[in-house]
């Protein structure tokens, strides 16, 4: 599955892949940004709610960044345990 989505990285990005449209609208950048900082009312996206309206480009980044971070470290694990 990993390797799936390596292999259509853009995708992870775009609400609709097939229209190539959304940029950053994709269920899972919502989902880690919720987790990262609106988990509850005493989070910091709550708290700091000026930050983050909007969004900064640097927070969507940041998101972009562990997401290719999070595939790729997993992946290389993946290769090197099915190579054993």
């Amino acid at each position: 599955m990993i390797k799936a989505l390596l292999a259509h990285g853009t995708d992870l990005y775009l609400k609709d892949p097939v229209t190539m449209s959304g940029f950053s609208q994709n269920k899972i950048i919502s989902e880690i940004l919720y987790l990262a900082w609106f988990e509850d009312k005493r989070s910091q996206g709550p708290v700091l709610s000026e930050y983050f309206n909007p969004i900064p480009l640097e927070t969507i980044a940041l998101i972009f960044t562990m997401v290719c971070e999070f595939l790729i470290l997993n992946c290389f694990f993946l290769d090197k345990s099915m190579s054993d």
